[in-house]
């Protein structure tokens, strides 16, 4: 699959992490220290702490969840209580898997004390947390109601927060990060904007093969977004050059010799 010009789709406006809810805002003074945060607020708090270069995050075993980089390192629970919990931070970028080799899932590894575990050896599939089951919520896809060609692109988008999953038949699975605020947070504001740039890349790449199928384009999730009218415009950009139709919930957004 060729790379796609990340300018398709325009950057999203910042969104602000807003005022901090008590008791972050007692922490943040020095009032109180960490282990009195309540578990809701624990993980925010060590996002906000931690700066590169942390040598050690000290869990109490009531998180949720682990957001980790690669080189982590972790103590206060257990090793299979951690493993449970690990999830890729959104951080690290794309990550993409090939059946064909040229690219790979890299190696994930993060300590425990002074224990070194690789986390693929030891979670089920890619580390995307609790969400595992992916593939039941699927957010958007991309094909033709006549696939005859394995060139043809036919790609499935889900959701699997804080990170998208994009299955490109049974050839090729990137990872998308989902972007956060300044407090870790994700929001469908940005899951909308970051499924336009899959359409706007799939778009791109539908035109790049040359496919003469019409490109069909489906979301619930998108339905209702009230940038839905910018966005199609933008679709209908990368489509510019497509040897067929693009529709996108049932309506057409480019035919190929007629200008927008």
């Amino acid at each position: 699959m060729s790379d796609c010009e990340e300018a398709l789709i325009p950057w999203a406006n910042p969104e602000s992490p807003g005022d901090l809810p008590p008791p972050l805002d007692v922490w943040m003074e020095g009032e109180c220290d960490y282990s009195d945060l309540p578990p809701e607020n624990q993980r925010t708090a060590r996002l906000i702490f931690k700066q590169e270069g942390d040598a050690l995050q000290r869990l109490t075993g009531t998180e949720s969840s682990v957001r980790f980089l690669p080189g982590d390192r972790f103590t206060g629970v257990d090793h299979g209580w951690l493993i449970q919990r690990l999830v890729l931070s959104p951080k690290l970028g794309r990550v993409r898997s090939s059946v064909y080799g040229e690219e790979s899932i890299p190696r994930f590894t993060c300590f425990l004390d002074d224990e070194e575990i690789d986390v693929l050896d030891e979670v089920d599939g890619f580390p995307v947390g609790p969400k595992s089951d992916y593939w039941a919520r699927e957010i958007a896809s991309v094909g033709s109601d006549a696939i005859t060609d394995m060139t043809i692109v036919a790609a499935t988008l889900y959701e699997a927060t804080p990170w998208l999953v994009s299955q490109w038949q049974e050839v090729q699975t990137d990872f998308l990060p989902i972007p956060t605020n300044e407090m870790g947070e994700e929001s469908d504001y940005r899951m909308a904007y970051e499924t336009w740039a899959w359409i706007a890349e799939m778009t791109a790449e539908w035109v790049a093969v040359g496919a003469e199928q019409d490109l069909a384009i489906k979301s619930t999730f998108l339905a209702d977004d009230d940038d839905a009218d910018e966005m199609l415009e933008h679709i209908a950009r990368a489509a510019h050059g497509g040897r067929g139709t693009v529709i996108f919930n049932g309506t057409v957004v480019y035919q190929p010799g007629v200008s927008a």
